[in-house]
């Protein structure tokens, strides 16, 4: 994820959102989430949204969700169904 993107992190039983903006590094950490199955969705001006979808987060493990956002128009988006490994910090 680039700088200053804005990732939004969705619980896909209860539809609550919590947003955070990405470091200067791309980096971003959404702390406090439940258990649960999520969409994470990222975004900057003048790249295409990206979306990565049933990203399944579990008590004391959190999973890393690296999001390539791609130069494009505004109102493109690019889905993906898959969810990444849990990832144990």
């Amino acid at each position: 994820v680039l700088p200053r993107a804005l990732v939004t992190v969705t619980n896909m039983e209860t539809q609550i959102s919590r947003e955070v903006t990405t470091d200067e590094s791309g980096r971003y950490f959404v702390v406090g989430l439940k258990s649960g199955v999520y969409e994470v969705r990222g975004r900057l001006k003048g790249f295409k949204e990206k979306v990565q979808r049933n990203v399944r987060v579990e008590l004391d493990l959190s999973p890393a969700v690296d999001l390539v956002l791609d130069v494009g128009d505004v109102q493109d988006a690019v889905v993906v169904e898959d969810s990444p490994p849990i990832v144990q910090t």
